[in-house]
């Protein structure tokens, strides 16, 4: 290169997951990129449950970078390091396998000059390729290596070309190729590990803490997956403590393009990688994250984006209905209703009330999208919300009682938010959770239950089972040594899992009391009112939101009563 260019951008797709390097460095500090997606079809994938249709949507990343203070005068090499990702599973060890093809590489560098000259230089036969000393990779197995076929300097413009050939062409995707706009992951800290063990030349070793994770998803270490129950539970904690804003627009796309073609079925995982669920509790993130999505940021793109899909979404609900009532989903799948409540699953609510409870709430969400957008809602959807709700009660109403479902679980909560049943639902309700010293709900009915106290005006009572120290409790796994949430309350499996996690909301929203004024979204409208605890002396803490940081601080005073303090937006209104 005689005259260095004016301009110069590169734009990259490397699958599964590749690094940039220019003239022997690294060109950015992003780790795991592209991110992943549906790639293209998964249809004949050896998957755990039957695959019965395309998805609604296939799409490979690409990123861009300014590849100008990378480059020299003279000659400049650059280099790219392939890994398999999610691309090409050789192995896996949970929900089956998914290859969609060998690693490969597409990439364009386009330069300009201050004359006005341009080239365009475009991966193909010219390009060069050659093996790493990587000799495996795996997302789940790990990766090995040997260190004597390391060439430090492979992408220097005075390395030998000797071993290198040129590149093979490959067939692209079946895809849609689209600009990577979420956050990257990259390496925030160095952790120091500490020598447990070693045995047969193998070293054991421990971080001190778990170290891998992100919401959503739901473990680091078996499935790895972004389930779409987990993802919906905690969506509204994590965009009230976290800066999460463009995961979830990442993710929401996941979840839209993962919806079945023929069907309108929101799977388990999105991207769609196979995993366990049901319709409801797991298919309703199509309308739940979006609809958080707007209280949270008075953002109503992602319900624009989602609208169609979530009418399409209750369509097939209403196909896995009978006499109102959700009853199947895919043949050969779980049709999961509640999960990891204590006890054996049949001991739970019923799968068919926890999926027509979600089908319910997504008709009333539709409802309310439509007025958002200014759309006319579907001429259905208020004769099926009062069919579903009617048939809710013939079926799992006790006149005798004033129970739902005998009174399991959290199901006279699930039905008091349904504005279901009468006085005594709401009676034995309390009057059951006064009595129990441990939870009995799992990831569904344990944020529904507590919501649902609190709003009945039983924060003490909500406290109570929140610090509550029985077998089902988050003290018990606290006491047990746990640094993260565990799947199941008895620590049976994952110890690494989110969705219990939904509850921490309820930190900002009743303890401290943050909350928005009916009708309102994007903390525009605030409205402070701490729930009245009596354990409580004090409590205080901030949440940032798209109008400002709102931080609260209370104490309780000699007579009882609550002195509050609080730094607000300068443009947001104290209601």
């Amino acid at each position: 290169m005689e005259q260095l260019p004016a301009r110069a951008r590169i734009a990259v797709c490397g699958l599964g997951y590749f690094h940039l390097y220019a003239n022997g460095k690294r060109v950015d500090d992003q780790e795991f990129a592209p991110a992943p997606t549906n790639y293209t079809s998964t249809l004949g994938c050896d998957t755990t449950y039957p695959v019965w249709e395309e998805r609604a949507g296939y799409r490979c990343l690409y990123l861009e970078y300014d590849l100008l203070p990378c480059l020299t005068q003279g000659e400049n090499v650059l280099g790219f390091h392939l890994g398999n990702g999610w691309f090409h599973q050789t192995r896996r060890n949970a929900e089956g396998a998914f290859l969609y093809g060998f690693p490969k590489l597409r990439y364009e560098l386009a330069l300009a000059w201050p004359d006005g000259k341009t080239a365009l230089i475009e991966s193909g036969p010219e390009t060069l390729w050659k093996p790493s000393g990587i000799l495996q990779n795996n997302l789940f197995y790990g990766e090995t290596q040997d260190l004597a076929l390391l060439q430090e300097d492979w992408c220097s413009p005075a390395a030998p070309l000797t071993g290198w050939q040129p590149a093979r062409p490959s067939h692209a995707p079946q895809t849609q190729l689209t600009k990577q706009e979420c956050p990257p992951d990259k390496v925030l800290r160095t952790l120091k590990p500490c020598l447990l063990a070693e045995t047969a030349g193998r070293k054991l070793y421990d971080c001190g803490e778990n170290i891998s994770g992100c919401v959503p998803s739901d473990c680091p270490h078996r499935e790895r997956l972004g389930y779409t129950g987990d993802g919906q539970l905690t969506c509204e904690a994590a965009m009230l403590t976290l800066d999460v804003k463009g995961l979830y627009e990442k993710w929401y796309q996941d979840i839209l393009d993962s919806q079945g073609a023929d069907t309108g079925h929101i799977p388990h995982t999105a991207p769609f990688l196979g995993g366990g669920g049901g319709p409801g509790g797991w298919g309703g993130a199509v309308y739940l994250l979006p609809m958080a999505f707007h209280r949270i940021y008075g953002d109503k793109s992602l319900l624009e984006k989602g609208y169609p899909a979530m009418i399409r979404w209750l369509e097939y609900m209403d196909s896995r209905s009978e006499d109102g009532i959700v009853v199947r989903e895919e043949e050969g799948g779980w049709c999961l209703g509640e999960w990891s409540a204590p006890g054996p699953q049949e001991d739970m609510i019923p799968a068919e009330f926890v999926n027509t409870y979600y089908y319910i709430q997504g008709l009333k969400a539709c409802r309310e999208a439509a007025a958002l957008l200014d759309r006319e809602a579907p001429a259905w959807l208020e004769e099926r919300i009062r069919a579903s709700e009617e048939a809710l009660l013939r079926r799992y109403f006790d006149p005798q009682t004033g129970d739902f479902c005998s009174g399991r679980g959290a199901a006279n909560a699930f039905a008091r938010i349904l504005h279901l049943g009468d006085a005594r639902t709401k009676e034995n309700l309390i009057a059951k959770y006064r009595a129990a010293t441990t939870l009995d709900t799992g990831i569904f009915g344990t944020p529904i239950l507590l919501e649902q106290l609190f709003r009945e005006g039983e924060a003490d009572l909500a406290y109570r089972l929140l610090t509550s120290q029985g077998p089902a409790s988050f003290a018990r796994t606290k006491q047990a040594g746990a640094t993260t949430l565990w799947e199941a309350w008895d620590g049976s499996s994952s110890h690494n899992h989110p969705m219990f996690g939904s509850v921490v909301k309820l930190l900002f929203t009743e303890i401290l009391g943050i909350r928005q004024k009916k009708g309102s979204c994007g903390f525009r409208d605030i409205t402070l009112a701490p729930a009245q605890i009596p354990a409580l002396q004090w409590a205080e803490g901030q949440i940032r939101t798209p109008a400002g940081t709102v931080h609260v601080r209370w104490d309780r005073t000699p007579q009882g009563t609550l002195a509050i303090t609080s730094r607000l937006p300068p443009d947001a209104k104290d209601s």
